[in-house]
């Protein structure tokens, strides 16, 4: 019918329909990296220099819309303040942040002779205010009492680009003693601890490790403890409207790295329809599937993990859409139900 609407525009002298205006009722309808969204084709993304003219990365998806050009205001690093050399004074250890403005789209490289153009991996859920970002661990590496390395940092968008010089260095633990390295493990308000209690001095914790007859036992080590949290969909959801994402059970998280696993079961409305679901926190979609059925209606469960940086407290949810209103997020099996466990979600913090 789209077709037949379009040939007509031409006869009648009405401007031709586009290809980015296809209309679809399931994915499979779309080309190669594209998906049916609202009954349009939209093609996947995972950053705005993979959209086109007047379109924007969002959700994992190309949507209309614009963003401003970006701007880098300053840049922190993610370790102690013991580096006065370097960008505002913190050692960059692993990470660092960026703050300013319409940050949340970019994309991000650093840049020097030495290295050539590096692209950089964004961490945890960038906002437009600040963006974390992983430091590449190829970089040449410069200690706290070092010269700082200059790097240009670019930020990149569909609206344009911005640059600014950092100077890197990163920092800790390069010619600490160990009694200094275990005292900022134990105090530093950016990493985690190895333990609640604090940790001997270091020639006391040498000692204990390689005393008796057996050496660097891991029975010599103190416990761990894992921390978790998870929770279950107490009620069904059902999917009034197509094409339209419906929240199930979700998690929410400290700072840290976590290994976030769950399912979600969704009842199908009808036969001749998609399901896709995914694992995100209202920004970003860390895992996703997907299925197509031309049958009877039936009922699926969809298992989804991933692992996750947060930064700060962090909510994640598996959610689900399809292209027949009416579907039902399940929190029970609808036979032989063990209770309300049918959609989950469980989080384990592994850094």
């Amino acid at each position: 019918m789209h077709k037949l609407a379009c040939a007509l525009g031409l006869v009648l002298g009405i401007a031709a329909c586009s290809k980015n205006e296809v209309g679809c009722t399931k994915s499979p309808e779309c080309a190669p990296g594209q998906v049916c969204v609202s009954n349009r084709c939209a093609q996947l993304c995972n950053a705005d220099a993979q959209c086109s003219a007047g379109t924007i990365c969002e959700q994992g998806v190309c949507a209309p819309g614009t963003r401003q050009v970006p701007r880098i205001d300053s840049v922190v690093g993610g370790g102690s303040a013991s580096c006065p050399a370097a960008e505002s004074g913190y050692c960059f250890t692993d990470r660092f942040t960026v703050l300013g403005a319409g940050l949340s789209g970019a994309s991000f490289s650093l840049d020097s002779t030495a290295t050539g153009s590096i692209a950089l991996t964004r961490t945890g859920t960038p906002v437009d205010g600040a963006v974390s970002l992983v430091l590449p661990g190829n970089l040449p590496r410069r200690c706290a009492g070092d010269s700082p390395l200059d790097y240009t940092l670019t930020a990149s968008n569909a609206a344009g680009t911005d640059q600014a010089t950092v100077h890197i260095l990163q920092g800790e633990p390069c010619g600490m003693t160990g009694d200094a390295i275990i005292d900022q493990i134990n105090t530093s308000p950016f990493s985690s601890r190895l333990m609640t209690a604090r940790l001997p001095l270091a020639d006391a914790l040498i000692s204990h490790l390689n005393g008796g007859g057996t050496q660097l036992s891991a029975a010599l080590l103190p416990p761990v403890a894992l921390s978790s949290v998870s929770s279950q969909l107490a009620a069904d959801v059902v999917m009034t409207n197509p094409n339209a994402f419906y929240d199930g059970p979700s998690v929410m998280v400290a700072a840290g790295t976590w290994l976030v696993t769950g399912a979600i079961t969704v009842n199908f409305a009808g036969p001749n329809m998609d399901v896709t679901v995914k694992l995100w926190d209202g920004t970003n979609t860390f895992a996703s599937g997907f299925v197509s059925i031309s049958g009877s209606p039936s009922t699926m469960t969809f298992p989804l993990s991933a692992i996750v940086s947060a930064t700060t407290a962090t909510t994640y949810v598996l959610s689900a859409s399809g292209t027949l209103g009416g579907s039902v997020i399940k929190a029970a099996a609808a036979s032989n139900s063990a209770g309300s466990n049918a959609s989950y979600m469980q989080a384990v913090r592994i850094q």
